[in-house]
């Protein structure tokens, strides 16, 4: 399949620093390549922006375009979201929350299903509940039931 559709992944955080080196590795792991990644925290009052921080020189090498925002206070989870969208370029968005994750083929599986029916504005995945101590490497190992 082409990449030729833009995917902004956008990311709203909120005291997830257990959780979102997680939902960064998913991301990484795309098959998909043609996309951004924008991510905001809300002022989290843990160490969830430091984490951000530290995948940024893996986000770059990999992504076409990456912004990384820390809010100066908290605004909430819609006007969270809401940023996002304002500073997403892509021709589709996903959104992802910082404590979830995506397979390594997600996006290529939304963009390629959109690609092939263009009568549907958009489309969604169903999730497995997943255990709070699930690693990405445990979802890319297959140690998750119902794939």
């Amino acid at each position: 399949m082409s990449n030729n559709k833009l995917v902004s992944v956008l990311i709203p955080s909120y005291n997830h620093e257990k959780n979102v080196g997680d939902c960064l590795e998913s991301v990484l792991a795309q098959t998909y390549s043609n996309i951004e990644v924008i991510i905001c925290d809300d002022k989290s009052k843990d160490n969830t922006y430091e984490v951000i921080e530290r995948y940024r020189q893996r986000l770059e090498e990999k992504f076409s375009r990456i912004c990384i925002i820390e809010n100066d206070t908290n605004l909430g989870i819609v006007k969270n979201c809401n940023k996002l969208i304002s500073l997403a370029k892509g021709d589709y968005y996903k959104l992802l929350a910082s404590d979830d994750m995506l397979r390594p083929d997600g996006i290529e599986k939304l963009v390629f299903f959109l690609e092939s029916h263009k009568e549907h504005n958009m489309v969604y995945s169903y999730g497995d509940r997943i255990s709070e101590n699930i690693t990405f490497k445990d979802v890319v190992g297959n140690s998750i039931n119902n794939p």
